[in-house]
């Protein structure tokens, strides 16, 4: 497959399917672009080079970039929600630790395409099409074609939520997620409705039919009841962010363990392979201090012990929880 620039006029509205208004620019990346005209091209190809790619779909197309560096690491971005009217591509995950040894892969979400004023969209997709698909596709091959041996998928709340779906389909890989909802319908209703409008025709997720829903996953507890996941988790919660701790961390731990708690500040074992950890880190929908995000993603990409081990052996959880008292004695920078 032959891979060109692209061809969006820098600035200037894109081609349908974007809503009107929107915007896309390519020149505030000095990465170079390539088109890919189906998926099946991309994946086709015998490596990725280093840039921003759109990928066309069936009435549509999605962005990713791609920075690879000489590394058996590979950590996955995923951006949540928009504060403001923005310009596409969105790339959350350039400002974390950029002395880490890993190459990084970051997808913008597709789901905003549609409208101009959407702020979230949970990385779902479009009518009839699921976006996550198609990024379990592009994440697996590149693992395979560069030879990645870990894995850490990395977001934040609505980010955190597809770090989370999609982790839990790639075997042995790292969802590293904070302030993550897990039921997208207990989330506030306008980003919901919106949402739901887009992907079902219907404004009310909860009168969308059971199988439709499960198509898209949108409740985390459902993907990951009982517990037997193959992928690796630290959830990290900030107690203040009462909601998201009552509505989303606690029914997710109860869907891994299989019991009701009521959450306080603490290290909480799921399982051998997921942890969850309860800060007081701000107040409120905060993320933790990008120095202990830091620190935390270098021991996951940096350390060589077996991963499974660090896991067994609750050296992780002493990880995280050391970053947080560390950071937690300085005035830090926090990860929205």
């Amino acid at each position: 497959m032959t891979e060109s620039s692209a061809n969006t006029p820098s600035g200037s509205p894109a081609s349908p399917p974007f809503g009107e208004g929107v915007l896309r620019d390519f020149s505030r990346f000095d990465e170079r672009p390539f088109v890919h005209n189906a998926l099946d091209d991309l994946i086709s190809m015998t490596s990725l080079e280093s840039g921003v790619h759109t990928v066309n779909i069936q009435d549509g197309f999605f962005d990713f970039m791609y920075r690879r560096r000489k590394s058996r690491a590979l950590l996955v971005f995923f951006h949540g929600a928009m504060r403001k009217e923005v310009t596409f591509p969105i790339f959350s995950g350039l400002g974390i630790g950029h002395s880490l040894r890993a190459s990084r892969l970051l997808f913008s979400d597709m789901t905003l395409h549609v409208d101009r004023k959407m702020r979230l969209g949970w990385y779902l997709g479009k009518k009839n099409y699921c976006y996550s698909d198609d990024i379990v596709s592009i994440i697996n091959w590149v693992v395979k074609t560069h030879g990645y041996r870990r894995i850490i998928l990395v977001g934040g709340s609505g980010g955190g939520h597809a770090a989370l779906k999609i982790s839990r389909r790639i075997a042995k890989s790292i969802a590293f997620v904070w302030n993550p909802q897990n039921d997208i319908g207990k989330y506030y209703w306008p980003p919901v409705e919106k949402v739901s409008s887009v992907i079902f025709d219907n404004p009310d997720l909860y009168s969308v039919p059971d199988g439709d829903r499960a198509k898209f996953q949108t409740c985390l507890s459902d993907v990951y009841r009982g517990g037997s996941q193959d992928n690796f988790i630290v959830y990290l919660q900030n107690f203040s962010d009462t909601m998201h701790l009552e509505q989303h961390a606690s029914s997710f731990y109860q869907s891994m363990v299989g019991v009701e708690r009521n959450l306080e500040v603490g290290s909480y074992k799921m399982n051998n392979k997921a942890i969850l950890i309860v800060g007081d880190w701000a107040d409120g929908h905060v993320g933790p201090p990008r120095g202990a995000m830091t620190e935390i993603l270098y021991a996951l990409v940096e350390r060589s012990a077996n991963i499974a081990d660090m896991f067994l052996n609750d050296s992780v959880t002493s990880i995280v929880n050391d970053s947080l008292s560390k950071a937690s004695m300085f005035s830090e920078e926090i990860v929205k």
